[in-house]
């Protein structure tokens, strides 16, 4: 499954507020390119990775791991949350079409679970820095 660009480009909002990524093997990435937006790998062992789009794989090259960014698992996001002391009080999902999550200190809403917990990490990022 492909995310869309506004997804992605909130994944990358993660990074630019401090979110370390993880270059493990299997982890799925991502890199913005001015013309075409943003394209989505997946880590291969021995410094690999494979674009999703083509299938071309490439070197994963240390020099160019500041361009990328991690695109989170749902299991990575709620991980993270916990850590940064956010636990989860409630996840509804209303209507058929939109999902809600509160944790102890805030909450976000959007079409998708993985979306909304990814905004959830953003507003803790935003919390914490005071933005």
């Amino acid at each position: 499954m492909w995310y869309d660009q506004d997804f992605l480009a909130q994944c990358e909002s993660l990074k630019q507020n401090g979110r370390v990524s993880n270059f493990r093997s299997g982890a799925r990435i991502a890199r913005g390119f001015a013309d075409v937006g943003y394209e989505e790998f997946v880590v291969l062992p021995n410094g690999k990775m494979m674009s999703l789009f083509s299938g071309a794989q490439s070197e994963l090259n240390e020099e160019h791991r500041g361009f990328f960014f991690e695109v989170p698992t749902e299991a990575e996001l709620l991980a993270e949350l916990e850590t940064r002391g956010e636990l989860i009080e409630s996840v509804k999902f209303a209507n058929q079409r939109t999902w809600s999550v509160k944790t102890t200190k805030l909450s976000a809403e959007s079409r998708g679970l993985h979306h909304t917990l990814l905004l959830c990490l953003l507003a803790s990022y935003a919390a914490n820095t005071g933005s």
